[in-house]
């Protein structure tokens, strides 16, 4: 078997499938980074605009739960009603409660917008939500850098309301432990880490839960996964930034 040559792919700017993939390396601890643009409302599609997985220290830290078994939920919802606001969206893995986003004012996305993948390289991603946030802020942009040890998520916002609530919800496979700034990520014998930085006028705050305490009659377990959320309000500049930096070990 040949080892790839190159370690990045792009889809390209696609209407069904946006997605970017970099990692680090080929080894079994080399970072991996998957990100997803595109839009809701496409065949099979989730309100994950925006959304990305990420492994650190051999384990898939960042996830995304994957699909639910359609036929435990056909008959009990309209399943393939991808309408705004449809019982599709209630649906933890499907709607937005479960996916890698951010939440401005909470809600969901929009079904008919896209957030474009606007830049790949090999150790960068860079992607344009302003669509999807049309209705909570004028511009809205996740930038993604990857290096040998870590990754870094830049999330920028113009235009919010002063006073919106802004949320970075990340779904992690295993436990979390806040410490201030830092949240301390284990499973599955490996470990790695995740710490904010926030931009001038902005103080967040992270809160986590477990995933199940999420769910509806209508979902499967999802033992040992656990929603990580850092939250912040608005300036009334309506312009904020957060650095999070992923790390890899203890």
């Amino acid at each position: 078997i040949t080892e790839p040559r190159d370690t990045w792919y792009y889809s390209g700017r696609n209407e069904a499938v946006n997605v970017a993939m970099l990692r680090s390396g080929f080894g079994p601890k080399d970072i991996y980074l998957g990100v997803k643009g595109g839009r809701v409302n496409n065949p099979h599609g989730h309100m994950d605009v925006g959304s990305f997985v990420l492994d650190l220290d051999g384990h898939r830290f960042v996830a995304d739960l994957g699909m639910v078994t359609y036929e435990d939920f056909e008959g009990k919802v309209k399943l393939w009603d991808m309408r705004q606001g449809s019982d599709r969206w209630r649906i933890f893995r499907l709607g937005p409660e479960s996916h890698n986003i951010i939440r401005i004012d909470g809600g969901e996305q929009p079904v008919n917008e896209f957030g474009w993948i606007s830049s790949v390289t090999r150790d960068s991603v860079q992607i344009d939500l302003s669509p999807i946030y049309r209705d909570k802020a004028k511009a809205v942009r996740r930038e993604w850098k990857l290096f040998p040890d870590r990754m870094v998520l830049i999330d920028q916002f113009a235009g919010l309301k002063p006073g919106a609530k802004v949320v970075m919800q990340f779904c992690i496979k295993g436990k979390c432990r806040i410490s201030g700034e830092r949240v301390s990520m284990k499973a599955k014998g490996a470990a790695a880490s995740v710490s904010a930085a926030p931009g001038d006028g902005i103080r967040g705050e992270w809160s986590v839960r477990s995933a199940n305490s999420l769910h509806n009659d209508l979902d499967p377990a999802d033992n040992g996964a656990e929603m990580l959320y850092y939250t912040f309000s608005a300036p009334a500049s309506g312009m904020a930034k957060v650095e999070f930096t992923f790390s890899a070990g203890k």
